[in-house]
């Protein structure tokens, strides 16, 4: 694969931009790219992308950024565009990027502890970070139990916290997407901050 031309970005379009994501000042964005003979086909950023490595014919194909052409961008990694690095593309993308964390797979395994563990650590934490028997080796780890719920819970609560942030950051970038956004952060909140709250 070339590598991109200097002041130039290399960006998977189609793993970066999912369908449906607003534009904004980027829709209408120039681009080549490489398709089957169909006109139906996904569009391909690089020959060799083993999306097309069954294709009994490649053709060019220019197109402009919207709505259509981003459901056909190829996904794979191996399709990456050249953009140019003039601060408007990175800040876009990095807004996407923090937006995704919200709602991405991952934080759907957090696991909180359970009502049962919090109150037990909350309750053996009161009366001291450490137990008062330096000898009791008992004491000694039902307290680095306890210390460890208590930390695991301030980090399951300060991980949304911090990606609502960034994420707004992003937002306050790029407002065309705030609308598109917004309704989505707001469940997302919701229901972590219940999620939380319930212990």
């Amino acid at each position: 694969m070339p590598l991109p031309e200097t002041g130039t970005l290399s960006i998977a379009l189609g793993r970066c931009i999912s369908a449906g994501t607003p534009l904004g000042p980027f829709e209408g964005t120039s681009f080549e790219g490489l398709t089957t003979a169909s006109d139906t086909g996904l569009i391909h950023a690089v020959e060799d992308c083993p999306h097309l490595a069954q294709a009994s014919s490649v053709r060019a194909v220019g197109f402009n950024l919207d709505a259509s052409s981003l459901e056909r961008l190829c996904t794979n990694w191996s399709c990456r565009w050249a953009v140019p690095d003039d601060g408007r593309w990175p800040v876009f993308l990095d807004a996407l990027d923090a937006l995704s964390r919200l709602w991405s797979k991952e934080e759907e395994e957090d696991t909180l502890p359970s009502e049962a563990d919090v109150a037990a650590a909350a309750g053996l934490l009161s009366l001291g970070e450490f137990p008062e028997d330096e000898a009791d080796a008992d004491a000694w780890e039902r307290h680095a139990e306890a210390r460890a719920c208590r930390d695991d819970l301030l980090a399951l609560w300060r991980n949304p916290q911090h990606r609502l942030i960034t994420a707004g950051d992003g937002l306050a970038a790029c407002p065309w997407l705030r609308p598109w956004a917004e309704a989505r952060m707001t469940v997302w909140a919701e229901r972590r901050g219940a999620a939380s709250t319930a212990h």
